[in-house]
């Protein structure tokens, strides 16, 4: 159905379908691709739909309606999104590798590389990885959490065998 999405329009829409039993899309009559998703479990949210450079159809959400968005602020994302759709880009495979750049960083610093990664492969793969998993966290991601996995290198290693081995840690 079209409608032009707008907040009078819109509430109207929500008001005669509260308890609809399926879900209806309203295609925006101004804005090519724009529309909102009014949903029968109550959440309603806007979306633009486009096609990639290989001709596929993509759905990118703008986020919920009364929530997040208003009418307003959602066709002024629309508009945005639009241009940069007609300039080339996939927003949606932009906003997928945005989100995964942002895991990869996250990863890059001890505690959570260990906690994500190391530790559970420690203990499903090792017959002594739970001892493993303790050592190398009381030793190294205990005092060192946030460090980059980037500055762990064989300087800064050697600096902390020679300070623990002047405090009196035996080899072994």
């Amino acid at each position: 159905m079209q409608l032009k999405l707008i907040d009078r329009n819109v509430n109207k829409v929500l008001r005669e379908h509260e308890n609809s039993p399926s879900n209806i899309e309203y295609r925006d009559t101004e804005i090519k691709g724009f529309s909102l998703i009014v949903r029968e479990s109550g959440k309603h949210s806007f979306c633009y739909r486009y096609r990639n450079a290989d001709n596929r159809w993509k759905k990118f959400t703008l986020g919920t309606y009364g929530g997040d968005l208003t009418c307003t602020q959602a066709r002024a994302i629309a508009s945005t999104k639009s241009g940069e759709v007609k300039s080339g880009i996939d927003i949606q495979d932009k906003k997928v590798r945005t989100r995964q750049e942002a895991e990869q960083r996250s990863l890059l610093v001890l505690k959570t590389f260990f906690e994500d990664k190391y530790k559970p492969y420690c203990l499903s793969h090792m017959k002594a990885g739970a001892e493993r998993a303790r050592v190398i966290n009381s030793s190294f991601v205990r005092i060192w959490p946030d460090k980059p996995l980037g500055d762990i290198n064989v300087w800064l290693m050697t600096n902390w065998r020679k300070e623990k081995l002047k405090a009196g840690l035996t080899h072994g």
